[in-house]
């Protein structure tokens, strides 16, 4: 049952939530910068931190290409 369970989880993928909508002033706040970064060295399964960058240098390209 335990092995099942450990099975089952392995197959799960992180699925972050919708970002919250910011303003461009929110953006461009270095307290608020500051507060992410800390927020995410302080994430210890190496799953949700590539999640995180994959979706960060998705929305960067994106924004490039606008």
């Amino acid at each position: 049952m335990l092995q099942q369970d450990s099975v089952q989880k392995e197959h799960r993928r992180f699925a972050a939530p919708p970002a919250p909508k910011m303003s461009l002033a929110q953006s461009n706040d270095p307290i608020e910068g500051a507060r992410l970064v800390r927020a995410f060295l302080r994430i210890n399964d190496p799953k949700v931190r590539s999640a995180i960058l994959h979706m960060v240098e998705h929305l960067a390209s994106a924004a490039a290409e606008c």
